[in-house]
This record gives C-alpha cells, sequence and structure tokens, in this order.
C-alpha cells in the first residue's frame, strides 16, 4: 500500500488544499545605532537607509543623544550590528572613548562603526581609522545619502562575515572540545575545568567531590564481541552520566574506557551513596560494572587538581583490586555482556 496520497491539481496546477507559496521566514532587523548630539542627524540617517534590505533583513534603528547614553543601552541592548557615532558631543573626544568602550570594556570586536563629524579636523581621523577599529569616517554634514548608504551596507556586510566567521569557530571548539563517541567533554579541559570548580569552591568554603568511573574488563567486550559492541557500550555509559548529572556538574570521557566527573557542592558520601549508586544501578541494566573512585576536598581546605585526580585514581584502583579478589573468590560474580 502507498503511503503518499496525491491531491488534485487546482487551476494553477498546483494541488488543492495547498497554499500555492510558503509564508516567507521573518529574519530579524539589523540593529543600527544612532549616537548624535544633533537630534537633525537621526532623522536624516534614517530617512537615508530606512529603505535598505541586505540579505532580506531591513534596519532597526537605536538612538542616544549622548556618549553616556550610548554606553548604557549598548549594555543593555544586544547584537547591535552597526553604530554611527559623532566624535563630538560632551567634549571633543566622546566618540572616540565611546569606541574604545565598546572594544576594550565591553570586549565587542564584531559590531562595526562609522564615525561622524561635524567638524572635520578636530578629530585625528587617520589615528581614528588605524587604532580605534572603524569602518569609516564620515563628514555628517555631508548630504551625499548615497555615500551614507554605502557605508553602512558595507559595515552590515562586515558584520555578517564576522558573525558567521565567530559561529563557525564556536562550533568548531565545541566540537574539539566533545568526545565525539559518548558526547562527554574530552580529557584536555578536565584540569581547566576542575581548576575553576575548586576556585569556586574555596571561595564559597563548599565541598567538591570528583568521581573516576573505569570499566571492568572491557578488552573482553572489545575481543569478544567486536569494537563496535565496545563502542555502544561507551555511548551507554557516557549518555549514563549525562543524565544522572547535573547541569553544573563536569563529565569527562578521561581515557579509553575511562570516565571522571567533578561533583560541585558534594561530600564523597553522597558521591558514593547518591550519585554512584544511581550510576551503578543503571550500569547494571547495560550489563556492565565500573570500578569507582571518589575523592573530596574542602569545605576547609582544597588541594589541587592533580592531587585531586590522583586520589580518586588511587580509590578507584583499590577498588578494583578489591572486587577483582571478590570474583576470584567467587564472592561476587563477573558482571558483563555485550549490548544488543
Amino acid at each position: 500500500m502507498s503511503i503518499f496520497k496525491i491531491s488534485p491539481l487546482g487551476p494553477a496546477g498546483v494541488p488543492t488544499g495547498v497554499p500555492a507559496s510558503l509564508p516567507a521566514v521573518q529574519l530579524p532587523p539589523w540593529r543600527v545605532l544612532i549616537v548624535d548630539d544633533e537630534p537633525m542627524v537621526h532623522s536624516m540617517t534614517r530617512l537615508a537607509v530606512s529603505d535598505m534590505r541586505f540579505e532580506d533583513r531591513v534596519p532597526e534603528f537605536y538612538s542616544a543623544h549622548s556618549a553616556s547614553e550610548a554606553r548604557e543601552l549598548l549594555a543593555r541592548v544586544p547584537d547591535i550590528a552597526v553604530a554611527f557615532i559623532d566624535v563630538v558631543m560632551e567634549n571633543d573626544r566622546a566618540g572616540l572613548e565611546l569606541v574604545s568602550f565598546i572594544r576594550k570594556d565591553l570586549g565587542n570586536s564584531t559590531l562595526r562603526i562609522i564615525l561622524r563629524t561635524g567638524q572635520p579636523g578636530v578629530a585625528p581621523e587617520r589615528v581614528a581609522l588605524t587604532e580605534y577599529d572603524i569602518n569609516a569616517y564620515l563628514d555628517k554634514s555631508s548630504t551625499d545619502a548615497l555615500r551614507l548608504y554605502a557605508s553602512l551596507l558595507t559595515a552590515l556586510r562586515s558584520y555578517g562575515e564576522i558573525s558567521r566567521l565567530r559561529q563557525a569557530m564556536r562550533h568548531l571548539e565545541t566540537l574539539a572540545a566533545t568526545d565525539q563517541l559518548t558526547g562527554l567533554s574530552n580529557p584536555k579541559n578536565l584540569r581547566p575545568s576542575l581548576m575553576r570548580a575548586l576556585n569556586s569552591a574555596q571561595r564559597r568554603g563548599e565541598p567538591l567531590s570528583v568521581v573516576f568511573l573505569d570499566i571492568d574488563d572491557f578488552k573482553r567486550i572489545n575481543d569478544q564481541h567486536g569494537h563496535l559492541a565496545g563502542d555502544a557500550i561507551l555511548r551507554a555509559v557516557g549518555s549514563a552520566v549525562l543524565s544522572h548529572s547535573r547541569a553544573d556538574d563536569g563529565c569527562f570521557r578521561y581515557g579509553g574506557d575511562e570516565f571522571m566527573v567533578i561533583l560541585p557542592r558534594c561530600t564523597a558520601a553522597e558521591a558514593r551513596e547518591q550519585y554512584c549508586r544511581r550510576l551503578q544501578e543503571e550500569f547494571a541494566r547495560i550489563g556492565v560494572f565500573a570500578s569507582q573512585g571518589i575523592a573530596q576536598t574542602g569545605p576547609e581546605h582544597h588541594c589541587g587538581p592533580d592531587e585531586l585526580i590522583g586520589l580518586a585514581d588511587e580509590d578507584m584502583y583499590q577498588n578494583k583490586r578489591a572486587r577483582k579478589l571478590r570474583v576470584s573468590a567467587g564472592a561476587e560474580p563477573p558482571r558483563m555482556r555485550a549490548m544488543s
């Protein structure tokens, strides 16, 4: 039986009941800030570029009538693409000081800036162009609307290219920081993340625990059932670790079959009796057992990341050796199967 349903065609050759065209996706506007102490400049700028449409997006204007007002607006409104900034406002360098605030204090190097002045020669144009990372320097007394339009278009194009490049870089950084098999963080991020968590715990006088997990007999799974089965086990373990962890816990694939979890505001007893107990129950459903090691630092004294990792590692190996002795003595059955 066919799962497709053919609708009869209407007079325009379009199936009846189907719209002739899908509604267009409404893209967000380009946010454009005008900073000038003359109200007429705001009106003239809007009039000159209000009909612009670039990449199916139109401008949305914001106004500030002083550099101080612009600072408040920039801190409040995100994703402003372009700012027209008058150089001379509260003082002869108010515009340049605002640019410095945007680039240095806000750390915003994406926003594109068009400087303007009604007093050519008062501000150092060439210095501003080279040292303040701006796109253009215009005489605001000019009535050349086409030049204003072209300057904004060039700035928007630059903003779009920079934004796409930074988005691609963030995506690559995320890929580089994530283990693609398990979805957990890569081990290279463990020490920096643990250092940040330790600093936070020390400032707040809170405990912090680290859990070290090592899947028992993992080599036998690969040898007997193949690496695809081993990969399925690793994915399932990674999924279990993520699903049982809090948003601010740090979850890492530490090695081939080793995992590490940073648990802020958690004692070793809580990690063992609550977190690890739930994890081991989930591992049992998967069909594996993971030897665990737990180390706590704080709240009174906090050790460094390497010492804490070493303590958790040693605790894990002691537990692994103890379990092997129990299994060899018949006191505990081995727990291992390949996932189907």
